[in-house]
């Protein structure tokens, strides 16, 4: 039997890139958000069930990504991952503003040309105007998520391993290498398919920049304007 994961995240923080690599490695089978759209707890645990046994022969690693919000019953979850021994991957992202600037930014993605994630063939956007009041409330449904997905992860008794946005950004070889390793799987060099929705420089990325930066003076998230 191939090796079960499950990738837990919160989004936008680079967890399609890393499922996109997966991929690209002859022995696994990587899926995305599948959970999204069954909107019975059976139905997910169902598919669960179906999608860890359905695989033999080449393939030593299965396993699939899940944002929190989108699973109908958590502690059944939790029961059927602790059932198959699955191996638990977290995708997290440091910078708490970067991550809800990702957000909008792939909300405006979305509404300009129909997909999440940026790849090569997608057209860049152009700058985003920032409303303030909404911005607000992406850092505070991150700060919820963030907080939901450790408790969530703390309570598993399987291993873990954590992928942080930041490194898979400044050493993807030694990031994704370390993934294999802890999937069980031989290092190959992974390919992703996805690319990077909003610039490190957020002065590129922001049109009202400044506005934001005074706005966010004596917060937590100062530190991230850096």
């Amino acid at each position: 039997m191939p090796r079960p994961f499950v990738i837990l995240m919160t989004g936008r923080t680079g967890s399609s890139y890393l499922v996109s690599a997966l991929q690209s490695h002859p022995r696994a089978m990587v899926v995305g958000e599948r959970l999204v759209g069954l909107s019975e707890a059976s139905e997910q645990l169902a598919w669960i069930e179906r999608f860890y046994r359905r695989w033999r022969f080449r393939i030593k690693s299965v396993g699939f990504k899940t944002k929190l919000k989108d699973v109908v019953d958590r502690d059944a979850l939790a029961e059927v991952l602790l059932r198959h021994e699955a191996r638990v991957i977290m995708v997290l992202r440091r910078d708490a503003l970067r991550q809800a600037i990702s957000v909008i930014r792939a909300r405006e993605l979305k509404a300009a040309h129909g997909v999440w994630n940026q790849t090569v063939n997608t057209p860049d956007l152009e700058p985003s105007l920032v409303d303030l009041a909404d911005l607000d409330a992406v850092l505070a449904d991150v700060s919820d998520r963030n907080l939901e997905l450790d408790h969530f992860a703390s309570t598993l008794d399987l291993p873990r391993h954590v992928v942080h946005y930041e490194e898979l950004l400044a050493d993807p070889t030694g990031t994704l290498g370390a993934v294999q390793d802890f999937l069980g799987l031989r290092r190959r060099a992974l390919t992703a398919s996805t690319r990077k929705n909003t610039a490190d420089e957020l002065e590129l990325t922001i049109r009202n920049y400044d506005e934001m930066r005074e706005h966010l003076v004596g917060t937590e998230y100062e530190r991230f304007l850096a």
